[in-house]
Formats: structure tokens, sequence, C-alpha cells
């Protein structure tokens, strides 16, 4: 009885293990087929088909402009900017380390966070989905003419690359380190 038992569980264990032999391999692995008089062989590309378009370009400065305007305000006024932000707070669950909202910059949605010193907001800071610099410095360009010249795009001790626009509003430092990119904007130098 019991090596009968034993072959059973031995041969329904060896026939599910030999189940999926028999199965059709997908189209990928076929040769490849020449395309017929109708159809069209079409060669993929890795380059972007387009570049950004004006409304890309009038939306991120329109946001950039209103991440901006939050440099110096205190939480009453920053709270309902760019459709209002969510308070982050420290692990303490005391101190407010400042707000994090949600707005399109570059055709990619973002979530610009801020920081507060006494108060007030020095920084914010957006991370971006890229992790090449050369298109969201292009668009920068495109809004606010060349970085400035203090900002050759060298790299630091870390491998980091920047450029920085000063504004009337405030600085625009584009980072690049690692693979990540993101976007500073901290008041105006003086």
């Amino acid at each position: 009885m019991k090596s009968k038992t034993a072959f059973i569980v031995a041969a329904l264990l060896s026939i599910s293990l030999l189940a999926a032999c028999g199965t059709d391999t997908p189209d990928a692995s076929q040769p490849p087929v020449e395309p017929t008089d109708e159809q069209e062989l079409v060669e993929p590309s890795l380059e972007p088909t387009a570049e950004p378009e004006a409304d890309e370009d009038d939306a991120t400065a329109a946001n950039l402009a209103e991440c901006l305007k939050l440099l110096g305000m205190d939480d009453a006024a920053a709270k309902d900017m760019l459709g209002g932000g969510t308070e982050n707070m420290a692990a303490d669950g005391e101190t407010m380390i400042g707000r994090i909202y949600s707005v399109e910059l570059f055709g990619e949605q973002t979530e610009p966070s801020t920081m507060y010193s006494e108060d007030k907001v020095v920084a914010v800071s957006i991370y971006l989905a890229g992790e090449d610099s050369a298109p969201y410095s292009e668009q920068l360009k495109a809004i606010y003419g060349e970085p400035d010249e203090t900002s050759d795009g060298e790299a630091s001790e870390s491998g980091s690359t920047w450029e920085c626009w000063n504004t009337e509003d405030g600085q625009i430092k584009l980072i690049q380190s690692y693979g990540l990119c993101s976007l500073e904007l901290a008041p105006a130098a003086n």
C-alpha cells in the first residue's frame, strides 16, 4: 500500500512538473518576419520625438514662479499656495519642517517641499523624475536664458553638477548627482 501511494505521488509530481513542457512559445521568440508591401517597417528610436511644447514651457514658468513666491512666506500664507500644501512634520510630531505641494513642472508631476526656519520658507526642494539634467536645463534656458557664469556645470568632488539662474524672485539651482536630478530654490543672492 505504501509503495502504491508513493508511486502515485511520484507520478503526479512528475506530471505536474512536465505539464508546461508542451506549451507554445511567445511570438517574441520567433524569427523576424519581413513586412509585406502593405506594411511599413518602423525602426524604434531612443531619441525624443518632439521638443517640449510652448504650453509646457509656459506652465513650467508659471508654476516655478509660484514656487519662488513661497520663499520668505510664513506658514499662514504658504499653506494655500499651489493648491494647498500638506504639513511635513518631523518625527517628534510637533516640529513642522515645511509643506509638501503637488505641481506639474517640465511635463511631469512633482512634489515641491518647503523648509522653514524661524517660521518662514527659506528653501524649496523639487525632485525630478529624469536621470539626465540636460532636458531640464534646455527648458530652463528657454525660460530664464543662460545660467549664471558662476555655475558652469562643473563637477564637485562628489560628482554632482549644477547650473544656477538668479532671478529677481530667487535663485534656481538645477542639480544632477548620481542619476538624480533636483531643483533647489533659495532667496535671491544680494
